[in-house]
């Protein structure tokens, strides 16, 4: 096997093809690989020391990894998540407090290894400044139980608020959804570009990313539950596969948990409103009316419907062409209106987005075109 080194490159790398063709094969122990210049004449050690080099794997059908790997380095203190760090902002959180005297309570009763645990906790955020030492009127006991990491319930509009003001300049080409970041781009320049500036932005207010959960440069990715590609959006296919294993409810709970994931994907589903209807009479029950709730034939039928409905339609909308008109197409019954908004490309139809609700009783005394002039109103 003959491989060329570039001894004054900065990054080494070889193809994934290349490195298939290899099977992974080792340099016999026994005898030492030839090593020889380009023009054929022998090398030479430095010093009498060799090097080892870190080679990385490219796919040439991906993006060029070296454009990237220079913005990685420059803010690689990003994505060192072993320190704590807590970033300050401008937007504010008010947690309102009832007009008593200020509640203070014992401590709760913890082994010695909870203990520990709770004093090394302390010291690291005290180290770091992050607290400090009170003698306040307040207390309030620590309960030191397993947990995935959270927050308070009402705070994800705030949270929402700060991730949307750190990157307020860059919302032309990054969309935010709470700790969900994407960022699209028409070419490679241009989207490394923009990767540049997010990342500039979340530097500047000292916000960390998860290494393992970043994915950099990428033709197609997974977001909020959807797959996204340059041309198209489809659900994520761990979540379809997830609801066709649900079983047919038995409860409001697993009624409202069926209705409730499939609703997420309503926009690829033509007429979703009406095959949906009757599931939706049984759920939308007030909390003094839960032991109404009765699940019989017509939801039955209901759900599976929809169900085959994620099997056997083509669940698939496209990005809409700035330089095409947009059609809007719209249908009205005397039980919902729905429609799809679409574009005619080289004779070609591309779906962009599917709507359906059901009217009210009040609207149900309309004429059928009274109701699809009202929905064609709101869906302009």
């Amino acid at each position: 096997m003959k491989v060329m080194i570039d001894a004054g490159a900065t990054n080494t790398i070889i193809t994934e093809n290349a490195l298939r063709k290899t099977k992974h094969q080792k340099f016999d122990s026994t005898t030492n690989p030839i090593l020889a210049m380009a023009d054929g004449t022998s090398n030479s050690k430095v010093l009498g020391m060799g090097h080892q080099a870190e080679i990385s794997i490219h796919n040439p059908t991906s993006y060029p990894c070296f454009l990237k790997k220079g913005i990685i380095l420059d803010y690689s203190h990003l994505f060192d998540t072993s320190k704590i760090t807590v970033s300050k902002t401008e937007v504010s959180h008010v947690i309102n407090t009832k007009p008593h005297s200020p509640p203070c309570s014992k401590c709760y009763p913890m082994s010695k290894q909870k203990e520990d645990a709770l004093y090394d906790i302390l010291m690291e955020l005290m180290n770091a400044g992050f607290i400090s030492k009170a003698k306040s009127p307040y207390a309030a006991p620590a309960l030191l139980t397993p947990k995935s990491d959270g927050s308070l319930t009402n705070s994800p509009p705030t949270f929402q608020r700060v991730m949307s003001t750190v990157l307020q300049s860059c919302r032309q080409f990054c969309p935010v959804y709470l700790d969900d970041i994407i960022i699209f781009s028409s070419t490679v320049e241009e989207h490394l570009d923009h990767l540049q500036k997010v990342l500039e932005c979340l530097n500047r207010n000292n916000l960390k990313l998860d290494p393992l959960k970043c994915s950099i440069v990428q033709s197609k990715i997974n977001y909020l539950d959807h797959t996204i590609t340059a041309s198209v959006i489809i659900p994520w296919n761990d979540k379809i596969n997830a609801i066709l294993k649900l079983k047919e409810p038995r409860t409001l709970k697993q009624a409202n948990h069926f209705i409730g994931a499939l609703s997420w994907y309503r926009k690829f589903i033509p007429r979703f409103a009406e095959v949906a209807a009757s599931i939706h009479a049984i759920t939308n029950l007030t909390k003094k009316n839960h032991h109404k709730f009765k699940w019989n034939q017509k939801q039955s039928q209901a759900f599976y419907e929809l169900k085959k409905m994620l099997t056997t339609a083509r669940l698939l909308l496209q990005f809409p062409d700035d330089s095409k008109p947009l059609i809007l197409a719209t249908d009205a019954s005397n039980l919902g209106v729905g429609g799809v908004l679409h574009q005619e490309i080289n004779g070609e139809r591309k779906n962009i987005y599917y709507h359906s609700q059901l009217i009210s009783e009040s609207e149900k005394n309309y004429y059928t075109i009274e109701d699809q002039a009202m929905f064609q109103e709101d869906e302009i």
